[in-house]
């Protein structure tokens, strides 16, 4: 990816429709601490969305979730340069 994708990828964003939804999707997820209506998941499977991608994003999600609370209440050291923040 370029780094204009990442950094489009980080606010939400593709030029890809599919996964423009599945990232407004995650954000969403996020953003409402998981409070997603049906419309949201009808509009990720009306984008080309199956029901195991959805299943497979939300699962994805959560193993992050962990990971980062694992790595924060262990102190876990960073090895890679950390993202800066958007703007």
């Amino acid at each position: 990816m370029t780094d204009e994708q990442v950094l489009d990828a980080r606010r939400a964003k593709s030029s890809d429709a599919k996964t423009d939804a599945a990232l407004k999707f995650v954000e969403k997820i996020i953003k409402q601490k998981a409070k997603i209506s049906d419309g949201d998941v009808k509009a990720l499977s009306s984008a080309g969305h199956s029901n195991g991608d959805i299943s497979e994003i939300v699962a994805n999600i959560a193993l992050h979730m962990f990971t980062n609370y694992f790595n924060i209440s262990m102190d876990t050291a960073v090895d890679f340069p950390e993202a800066p923040p958007l703007k």
